[in-house]
C-alpha cells in the first residue's frame, strides 16, 4: 500500500486538533484497496487460523492493527471529523518488536539464518532510529499530532521494507552457510569418531605389545628378550663357565599308564611349577622341558661366579620337595614317583633359534655331559660331575661314587650331594643355608677369592 505524503495533497481541513491536507481520488483509491485487502487477510486469518503457530498471530495482528489505524487515519482527509487515531501507531510497533524479541517471530532453525534474522533486526533498529532524527524536522512544519501520522507514513514502510529486503537477501546465503556448518561438524564428528577409534586401537596395541613381552618374558631371559627387541635377533654367546641342571622322573611311564590324562597334566604341572619356582630363587634359568624331563642352567645369559653352587641348592630343594610328596602320595596310598637330579659345570654356546616360536636353548658338551650324569644317577639322588664338585666341595657334603664312560671324554668321575655342611646349615637336615653362608657366597659371587683354609681355620 503507498502511504500518503505531504507531498501528494493541496489545500487542508481545519479541525479542532490539527490541519489535515485535502484527500484526493488516488488517496481515495488506496483506502479502498487498502480495505479490500485488510477484509481478505481477516477473512484467511481465521479461516487459517489453526495451521498458524502463537508468533505469527502476534504478527499478523500487528500488522492488521497498523492497517486499520492507517485507513482510519483517510478519513479527516476527506472532511469526516474523525481524531485520528495514527498517532498511536507505536502500539502495533510495540506488537511486533514483542513478537519478533520475545517470541521468535519468523525464526528458523539454523544459526546463519538466525544471523540474518539479527541483521535484519538492526537495520529495523537503524530505520527507527533515523524516524526519530527525522522527526523534528517534520514537527517544525506540521503540527504534533499530523507530524506523527507523517512519520509513521513515511518511516514505516521503509522500516518494514527494509526488514524485509535483508532478510530475503541474506536468507539464501544463510542456508548455505548452514549447509556448510553442517557439513563441517558432520566431518568434526567423524574425525571425533575416528580419533576415538584410533586411541581405543592405540590402547589395545599398547595392551597387545604389554602381553607380548610378558609372553617373551615368560620363554626368554630378559636380557635376551631385550635384545630381540632391540635387534630383532639375538647373536650367539659363548659362556665359559655355566652349570646345568637335569632332572628326570623314575618310573613315570608306569606310573602314567594308570591316571587319567586331565590328572597325569595336572600332576606333571604341579610338579614343574614347584620347579619353576625354586630355580627363580635360586638365579637359574629354566630352559625347557621334554616329556617328563625338566633342564635349567645357571650362569646365563648373565655369568656369574655361583652357578654351580646355585645349582646344587636347588637341586637340594627340589629333592625335598619330592622327597616331601611322595610321604604324602605313600600316606594316601597313591602312587608316586621318584627323580633323579644330574649336575655338570662347563663351557656353553647359547642363543635363541625359530623365528615365529623363539626358544633359548644351550649347546655343547656340557649338556651332553649333564644328561649323562643324570641319567647314571639313582632315584632319589643328586649326581654331580668332578668339575661341579671343585666348585661346591667347601659348602657340601658329597660322596664319591665311581666313574662313567662319556662320549670322547673318557672315564668320567662322579658324585653325589647329599646336603650342605653343618657349619654352613641353619638345622640338621643341610637344605637351608646359614648367614656365615651368605656372607662368603656374596665374597664369591663378586668375584673374590676366599682362602678356603683361612676359613677352615677359623672356624
Amino acid at each position: 500500500m503507498l502511504s500518503p505524503s505531504p507531498y501528494l495533497f493541496v489545500g487542508y481541513f481545519v479541525y479542532p486538533w490539527s490541519r489535515v491536507h485535502h484527500g484526493g481520488p488516488a488517496e481515495a483509491l488506496i483506502g479502498v484497496t487498502g480495505i479490500l485487502g485488510f477484509a481478505l487477510v481477516l477473512w484467511t486469518f481465521f479461516r487459517n487460523r489453526g495451521f498458524i503457530n502463537f508468533a505469527s498471530k502476534w504478527i499478523i495482528g500487528s500488522f492488521m492493527l497498523s492497517s486499520a489505524m492507517l485507513l482510519l487515519a483517510l478519513l479527516p482527509s476527506h472532511g469526516i471529523p474523525l481524531v485520528p487515531i495514527s498517532d498511536f501507531q507505536f502500539i502495533p510497533a510495540f506488537i511486533l518488536g514483542y513478537a519478533v524479541l520475545k517470541h521468535g517471530a519468523l525464526s528458523l532453525e539454523g544459526r546463519t539464518i538466525q544471523l540474518s534474522q539479527k541483521l535484519a533486526n538492526l537495520g529495523l533498529l537503524t530505520m527507527g532510529i533515523a524516524g526519530i532524527l527525522y522527526f523534528p524536522l517534520i514537527r517544525d512544519h506540521y503540527g504534533m499530532g499530523e507530524s506523527a501520522f507523517h512519520l509513521l507514513m513515511i518511516v514505516l514502510p521503509l522500516i518494514l521494507f527494509n526488514y524485509l529486503v535483508i532478510y530475503i537477501m541474506s536468507r539464501p546465503l544463510a542456508e548455505e552457510l548452514d549447509i556448510s556448518y553442517f557439513l563441517l561438524d558432520l566431518e568434526k564428528q567423524k574425525a571425533d569418531e575416528e580419533r576415538e577409534k584410533a586411541l581405543i586401537a592405540q590402547d589395545k596395541a599398547e595392551e597387545a605389545q604389554e602381553e607380548s613381552e610378558k609372553l617373551l618374558l615368560n620363554i626368554l631371559p630378559f636380557k635376551v628378550a631385550q635384545e630381540l627387541k632391540e635387534k630383532g635377533s639375538v647373536t650367539p654367546a659363548r659362556y665359559e663357565k655355566v652349570t646345568v641342571l637335569f632332572t628326570d622322573f623314575k618310573g613315570f611311564t608306569k606310573v602314567a599308564e594308570g591316571m587319567e590324562e586331565q590328572e597325569l597334566l595336572q600332576e606333571l604341572d604341579a610338579c614343574f611349577t614347584q620347579f619353576d619356582e625354586i630355580i627363580l630363587r635360586n638365579n637359574l634359568e629354566k630352559l625347557k622341558t621334554i616329556g617328563d624331563s625338566y633342564m635349567c642352567a645357571g650362569g646365563l645369559p648373565v655369568p656369574n661366579f655361583t652357578n654351580a653352587i646355585d645349582s646344587c641348592l636347588a637341586a637340594l630343594e627340589i629333592q625335598s620337595f619330592m622327597n616331601q610328596l611322595k610321604e604324602i602320595k605313600i600316606s594316601l596310598g597313591l602312587p608316586f614317583w621318584e627323580l633323579r637330579l644330574g649336575i655338570h659345570t662347563g663351557p656353553v654356546v647359547a642363543g635363541v633359534v625359530g623365528r615365529f616360536k623363539f626358544a633359548y636353548d644351550i649347546w655343547g658338551d656340557t649338556v651332553n655331559t649333564a644328561s649323562r650324569m643324570e641319567s647314571s644317577g639313582q632315584t632319589g639322588m643328586i649326581n654331580i660331575s668332578r668339575e661341579t664338585f671343585e666348585d661346591v666341595k667347601y659348602f657340601f657334603e658329597t660322596e664319591y661314587r665311581g666313574k662313567i664312560y662319556g662320549k670322547n671324554k673318557g672315564e668320567l668321575d662322579m658324585f653325589f650331594l647329599h646336603r650342605l655342611k653343618l657349619k654352613y646349615s641353619v638345622d640338621q637336615d643341610g637344605k637351608a643355608p646359614n648367614q656365615l653362608f651368605r656372607d662368603i657366597y656374596a665374597k664369591l659371587h663378586g668375584g673374590a677369592k676366599v682362602r678356603w683354609k683361612s676359613v677352615e681355620r677359623t672356624d
